[in-house]
């Protein structure tokens, strides 16, 4: 995941059932759907948590995506959100993903 020119890693579990989690780099979790072949759109939320374990905030990850053969790129925004559900901050964020070995 790129924002701001910073990369991060990053795991997303896309499951037939329309399920999106982010299970590395973050966790999170949310929808996705097919916008028409080889194109689809996700959101995920991922909370955040300070010291104390109390949720400070949350992220929402919105991308539309191109899948290329076991790649996909997408772009989109991730918007972050305070625990009084107050807009903190928006950025836009580019992904560059494959699939992992073994996967389907």
């Amino acid at each position: 995941m790129e924002r701001r020119g910073r990369t991060t890693a990053s795991v997303f579990h896309f499951a037939v059932d329309g399920t999106a989690l982010l299970l590395g780099g973050g966790t999170g979790a949310g929808t996705w759907e097919e916008l028409g072949p080889g194109r689809f759109a996700f959101r995920v939320v991922e909370p955040m948590f300070g010291d104390d374990g109390r949720c400070t905030g949350w992220v929402v990850i919105e991308q539309t995506a191109v899948l290329a053969g076991p790649r996909f790129t997408s772009s989109g925004v991730s918007t972050v959100h305070d625990a009084q559900e107050r807009v903190v901050r928006r950025l836009p964020v580019r992904i560059t993903a494959a699939r992992e070995a073994g996967t389907v």
